[in-house]
This record gives structure tokens, sequence and C-alpha cells, in this order.
């Protein structure tokens, strides 16, 4: 069973002062009918001077442990979400760290607007998995010798410039075509460093024997070493240095252009009239589509924006191999369809 983090406590705070519409409009031109109508706005909690981004944090972190009967002192981490910290330095996580009496770990801020709690959510997931995974912080290092970038498809490229002068490994273990992987590899190396391809296949790593890293390409036997005794098992392949890339590309493009196969022929028995009919004969002759189905539906409207870009690799892998590319382009198409319509949803 994959592991995975929860929410093991909730907690909250709102200012004391209560400013709603009506007192409002006495010193603004306006009316509650008029702020409701076009905000849904009935109120809104002013915060005190005393009332900082510390304080409110705290106040919310201590009610959290009290929810999840957590003691401070089993915290390892603060993650603090705000625009609007206390001061630019030190981290408003450390203020609040200090007031719960958290003797251990460590603090930091994250600034995202409205999408901070997810940041800071997102965030902890990965340490708490990593940590799960046998993945541990190296002391005593004063630089990293190995970069290993995991980004969007479509961020590959910008990825690997943004590094600039590094003379150490750099691992691509993106979803992108050997092509992609090539000009990745020419950028890393005009800055200095070693590149050796990679490609991830499977899960994130719950247990052991469920994920593979492929390496490919000069120093990939170094690399593989770094994994030794983790929840990553890493593969080396040879041949071309962008051998894992072509690997994971014509991996995935059984296991992800078949999803969206059945994307499409479902939408297209939706407008034809015949989806329970469908379902049905799947029922009878295939009885693991439906199941494949509601996979690939709730996949592709977490994943679809990214795996999209994918399938566009897959189909610049596919014509570079002399077969035809349209497999990629046509599953980038049914993505992109089923993303921008949970988004439509949740909006």
């Amino acid at each position: 069973m994959a592991f995975r983090s929860i929410l093991a406590g909730v907690g909250a705070y709102l200012p004391e002062r209560v400013l709603g519409n009506d007192e409002l409009a006495r010193t603004v031109d306006t009316s509650d009918e008029w702020i409701r109508e076009r905000t849904g706005i009935r109120q809104r909690h002013i915060a005190a001077t005393h009332e900082t981004a510390a304080f409110m944090g705290t106040a919310a972190a201590r009610a959290a442990l009290t929810d999840a009967d957590v003691d401070p002192a089993e915290v390892d981490a603060i993650i603090l979400a705000t625009s609007t910290p206390d001061e630019s330095f030190p981290a408003t996580a450390l203020r609040v760290q200090a007031a719960l009496g958290v003797t251990k770990g460590f603090g930091f801020d994250i600034a995202a607007a409205c999408a901070g709690f997810i940041y800071a959510l997102s965030v902890a997931d990965s340490m708490i998995r990593a940590e799960r995974a046998g993945l541990r912080e190296r002391s005593g290092v004063r630089g990293c010798d190995v970069v290993i970038s995991i980004c969007p498809p479509s961020a590959a490229v910008a990825t690997a410039r943004s590094i600039g002068e590094f003379e150490g490994t750099y691992v691509d273990a993106n979803a992108i075509a050997p092509q992609t992987a090539d000009e990745v590899c020419r950028i890393v190396r005009e800055q200095g460093s070693v590149y050796v391809d990679g490609g991830l296949i499977g899960p994130p790593p719950g247990r052991p024997g469920t994920t593979r890293l492929y390496l490919s390409g000069e120093k990939a036997s170094k690399v593989a070493g770094d994994f030794a005794n983790s929840g990553v098992e890493a593969m080396i392949l040879q041949g071309s240095d962008f051998a894992a890339s072509g690997l994971k590309m014509v991996y995935a493009a059984w296991t992800k252009i078949s999803a969206g196969l059945v994307l499409a022929a479902r939408g297209a028995a939706a407008e034809l009239g015949v989806e329970a009919a469908l379902a049905q004969e799947w029922t009878l002759s295939q009885p693991d589509l439906e199941d494949r189905y509601r996979a690939a539906l709730a996949d592709a409207a977490v994943k679809g924006w990214r795996w999209k870009d994918e399938m566009l690799q897959i189909a610049d892998t596919f014509v570079g191999a002399g077969q035809p590319g349209e497999f990629g382009i046509a599953a980038a198409q049914v993505f992109a369809r089923h993303s921008s319509q949970s988004m439509t949803h949740d909006k």
C-alpha cells in the first residue's frame, strides 16, 4: 500500500474585530445589498495591531496541535504560507516555532498568494514521502554534486537553463522525448555540468520494487549508487545517452495513450447516445475497462494539464523513430479537454 500523508488536525483563527457591510456603508458610498449582490461578502475580520501573522499563525497552529493530540515537542517542521509576513527576515514561521515551544526541526515561509496553502501542503507531503522513501539530508555539504530535475515536461528546458554554471552532475528525469533530452544535454554541458539521462516509471515510492529510475549516459553508474537502499530502484541502460528518456516515452505511450483512448471512446459513445450500451458491453466482454475508464477520468482531471505536454513529447519520440506521431497528438487533445473541464467545474 502506498504511503500517504494525512491531515491529523485542523486549527483556525479569525481577528476579533468584525466589520459588517452596514457599518462599512456608513463610511463608504455603498450598501449591504450592493456588496452582497456582487461579492457575496457579508462581513470581514479586521486584524488589530497585535494580531500579526505570527500571532494568528500561532493561535491556529496551537488549535491544530490540540485537535491532533500532538505535543509541540513532536513537531519536525513549521511551514507558514503568507503574503504578509511580520517582516522579511527572519521567517515568520520561526516566530510561530518559538511561541509554540517547538525545540527541534526548522521553519520557513512560503509566499505564493492564494495558492500558498496548497503549496505548503505539497511541500510538507513531499518531505514526509522523501523521509519514508529513505531519502535523508546530507550534513556537512557546502554545495550539492547532483541535481535531479523532475518537473512538467514543458519546463524541462527552462529548468536546465535556470541552473546556470554547475560543475556537478545534472540528472534529467523528466518525461521528455530523446530530442528534447538532447537539447537539455547541450544546455547543461555548456554550463559545465555532466549530463545523465533519466526516466521515472512507477508511482511515488511507497514500498520497494514499485518505482524505478532508469539511467543512461556518462556517470549513470555513479548516480545509481546514490539511490542504494532507497525506495527508488535505479536501473542502468546501455546504448544511447538518451536511452532512459526513450524507454520512458515508449512505456508511457501505452499506459497513458490507452487511457486517453478509453476516455475518447466513452466520450464519443455519449455523443452518439450509446454510452449506457457501451458500458454494458464492457461489463460483458471487457470487464476491466469500466475501472480503467474511471481511473483515467480521475487522473485526467488532476494530471491532464501535465499529461498533455507528455503526449506531445511522445509524438516527437514516435516521429523520430519512424512511427506516426498522431497517437500522441490525439491523446494530448483528449487530456487537455478533460483537464479544462475539471477546472471549469472547480470554478
